[in-house]
């Protein structure tokens, strides 16, 4: 008779105990900081003041407001690059003010 195994891979492993302990929010706010730096570039990143995800909505406050409006013409475009890089969709809409 086969012995049933206990064992899986380590990134099964982490993906339940994230999903275990509802950690997947809390990194996903930490790691939206990151992607949104990489996309947006340098100059765009020290003008954000804050950036956060609240019900699948990204909330970005921006200091500037001509590079508000910039950021809003350019929404749609931003989301799907913040959702690829995030390796799934995270973010629905963008509130930018």
């Amino acid at each position: 008779m086969a012995k049933k195994s206990n064992q899986q891979h380590l990134s099964e492993a982490i993906k339940d105990l994230i999903e275990t302990y509802r950690l997947k929010g809390g990194m996903q706010q930490i790691q939206i900081h990151e992607v949104w730096n990489n996309i947006v570039g340098e100059y765009v990143a020290k003008q954000t003041e804050k950036v956060e995800i609240k019900n699948h909505q990204l909330l970005v406050k921006i200091k500037i407001p001509a590079l508000r409006q910039e950021i809003m013409m350019a929404k749609s475009k931003l989301i799907n690059n913040i959702n690829q890089q995030m390796g799934e969709r995270v973010i629905n809409d963008m509130l930018v003010y």
